[in-house]
C-alpha cells in the first residue's frame, strides 16, 4: 500500500516537475517529493520491524527446542 502511494507521489512530482516552470509547482513538487520519502522511509522501517520481530520469534524457538 505504502508503495502504491510512493510511486504515485513520485509520479505527480516528475509529472509537476516537467510538466511545468512555475516555482510555486517547484514548491508543490518538492514537498510532494518529501511526502513521498518520509512515506517509503515509514514504509521499510515497519516492514524491518515486522521482520525483526518473526526473526527473534524463530530464534525464541529455536533456542526452546535444545
Amino acid at each position: 500500500m505504502a508503495l502504491i502511494t510512493f510511486s504515485v507521489l513520485a509520479f505527480t512530482a516528475v509529472f509537476l516537475t516537467f510538466g511545468s516552470t512555475s516555482t510555486s509547482d517547484l514548491a508543490v513538487t518538492i514537498l510532494t517529493v518529501l511526502v513521498a520519502v518520509f512515506f517509503a522511509l515509514g514504509s521499510i522501517s515497519a516492514l524491518a520491524s515486522t521482520f525483526l520481530q518473526s526473526f527473534s520469534r524463530l530464534l525464541l524457538q529455536q533456542f526452546r527446542f535444545q
